[in-house]
């Protein structure tokens, strides 16, 4: 039928086109094709469409004019009024005559047919079937619920802290008597200024967060914390997630960096940022991206809520973030902003938006990570008389800016892998990328994962699994980690690499030479 809609669910019932009352429809009765609505008195007509379906249409009258919709209170509308002496139509008064009488045949018959049922409708219940409904005009469109509209929901929740209290929410409440882990994260302390939440939902702020008296509170779905594209809503403490989180910065002791260092994020376990604090500007700055793994309670303080940049590529990898099917990381800027970054976006350019205070450009052309230990002044520069213009000798600034730089020194890999474990236990189901994340504090190097490289391979990394070892070592955990996956960990000096594992290699654990 054309512009017929079916209606979904056998709950709700038909409506009249005309005035949009319920209809009550039997399904063990053949009612008359055309019957007037009990409301408007409107005729109209059951159809049966293609599928079999029933649909109630606008029965078709001839030579009648639709009236015209009444005058809603505060527009004005150009009225026209008949003349005292204009007669009705006698074409219409016959209609409507007839009309009348068909409507008396149609509802005494109805009511005919109720009494010779009286007596089964008593003993069994009245089922209603689906019924499809011709409207003039579809029906009001929810707004959806997007990760754009969580966000800009979140920024006003934040514009609301730093109007009441002068900076943004921190990771810590320096307040509060509890340990760091025991307290609320700082979704969960926008929440409960919430004036929406009811009262008997309130927390007791000075308990845990995890304490049974805060059940109420924390045990809630909260909307506004959920990206609709990613399908897990339990975080992994089996407690409902969220799937945004505060950005700490760069490197794994970000959180508990001081305001001004040139790592350190919006959100810190050590610091309160203000506005004044944002010395790369908000727009420039990253404060929450959207997560899809390692995925916990939103009102835990820890890696649930907070966490940093710590392993490229940043979407899709070990650090958790990502937009779940999409293939895109959403953020919302210090600023309010929202932003969208693809695959491809450097890991520099993400590196210096997490920092608010490295005092880096967003130029990739000038170099420079954040957190680079950098001269505070020139030293002279000795004038060295260049005997040999094939070997020139190196200058005394190179010669100090290289001495200054920080060296990381990494323990040899081989004896590594060797070292012994008592035992090596993960009874609950996790995913290969979470024990990966392990294995970069084993081997104190990063784990990277080549998304373009290794295609559809990389959903080999989301399955989850289990296993306990005894009297093992590194490199067993690592080979079990990998076990039943084509992929191989190629271990160099500086980082940890997956890769496609070589046709007829036996092992999954291979070490650069």
């Amino acid at each position: 039928m054309p512009n017929a809609a079916p209606v979904e669910g056998t709950a709700e019932r038909p409506r009249c086109p005309a005035c949009r009352v319920e209809l009550r429809m039997r399904d063990d009765k053949v009612v008359d094709p055309v019957f007037p609505c009990p409301e408007c008195h409107v005729p109209l007509r059951l159809e049966h469409d293609d599928t079999g379906h029933r649909v109630i249409v606008l029965a078709e009258v001839p030579s009648v004019t639709k009236a015209a919709p009444p005058k809603k209170a505060g527009h004005r509308h150009k009225s026209v009024v008949a003349p005292a002496t204009a007669r009705p139509d006698r074409s219409l008064l016959l209609f409507s005559a007839g009309l009348g009488v068909v409507t008396l045949l149609i509802v005494g018959w109805l009511m005919w047919g109720r009494s010779t049922t009286a007596t089964d409708a008593a003993t069994s219940p009245v089922t209603e079937s689906p019924v499809t409904v011709t409207e003039k005009t579809p029906p009001p469109v929810t707004e959806p619920h997007s990760w754009e509209h969580h966000l800009t929901q979140l920024a006003g929740q934040i514009q609301q802290h730093i109007d009441e209290h002068g900076s943004f929410p921190a990771a810590a409440d320096a307040t509060s008597p509890l340990p760091i882990t025991q307290q609320f994260s700082w979704l969960a302390r926008l929440e409960a200024h919430s004036e929406s939440l009811p009262t008997e939902r309130r927390p007791v702020l000075g308990k845990p967060w995890n304490d049974p008296v805060n059940e109420p509170f924390v045990g809630r779905r909260i909307p506004g914390y959920l990206n609709p594209s990613v399908s897990t809503m339990v975080g992994e403490d089996s407690r409902p997630a969220t799937h945004f989180a505060g950005v700490a910065g760069v490197g794994r002791d970000a959180a508990d960096l001081p305001a001004g260092h040139p790592r350190a994020g919006m959100f810190g376990t050590q610091r309160t940022i203000k506005i004044q604090d944002i010395r790369d500007g908000q727009a420039n700055v990253v404060m929450v991206l959207g997560v899809e793994a390692q995925l916990g309670s939103w009102a835990d303080p820890g890696r649930a809520t907070v966490r940093p940049l710590t392993s490229p590529p940043y979407l899709h990898g070990l650090d958790g973030f990502g937009g779940g099917t999409r293939n895109e990381l959403p953020a919302l800027m210090a600023d309010g902003s929202m932003r969208m970054f693809a695959p491809d976006t450097d890991p520099l350019l993400m590196r210096r938006l997490a920092a608010i205070a490295d005092d880096l450009p967003l130029d990739l052309n000038t170099p420079g990570e954040p957190g680079d230990v950098t001269p505070t002044a020139t030293p002279p520069v000795p004038s060295l008389a260049i005997s040999d213009p094939d070997n020139p000798p190196v200058s005394a600034l190179s010669a100090l800016a290289e001495a200054q730089r920080p060296v990381i020194v990494r323990p040899p890999v081989a004896p590594l892998l060797q070292q012994r474990l008592t035992s090596f236990q993960q009874t609950k189901p996790v995913t290969r990328r979470q024990l990966l994340t392990i294995a970069e504090d084993l081997l104190g190097r990063p784990v990277v994962v080549d998304q373009e490289q290794l295609g559809p391979l990389t959903q080999q990394l989301d399955v989850t699994i289990t296993f306990a070892l005894e009297n093992t070592t590194i490199a067993a955990v690592l080979e079990q980690v990998l076990h039943g996956t084509e992929l191989e960990l190629v271990i160099g000096p500086e980082r940890a690499a997956l890769q496609r594992r070589a046709a007829g290699a036996t092992t999954a654990i291979r070490l650069e030479p």
